[in-house]
């Protein structure tokens, strides 16, 4: 169902999935421009407090929700 990936770095390695989603959350609020004032950012309990940071530093809300679809 395509809800798993991953970025491969230079050193073979795999890029931590919550690093990547991160810098995708910052790069798509600072690059797109028709997202609404509004808008804001969800994620589940288990994903990292990084993107809390961002989420701040975007001056966005960020809604945590238990592991789970049914929960968005």
């Amino acid at each position: 169902d395509a809800d798993r990936h991953g970025i491969v770095t230079p050193d073979g390695g795999l890029m931590n999935p919550n690093h990547y989603l991160a810098v995708a959350i910052d790069y798509l609020y600072t690059h797109r421009d028709g997202w609404a004032a509004g808008t804001g950012i969800g994620k589940t309990l288990v994903s990292s407090s990084m993107i809390d940071r961002v989420a701040h530093d975007l001056g966005r809300t960020l809604v945590e929700v238990p592991v789970g679809f049914k929960w968005f």
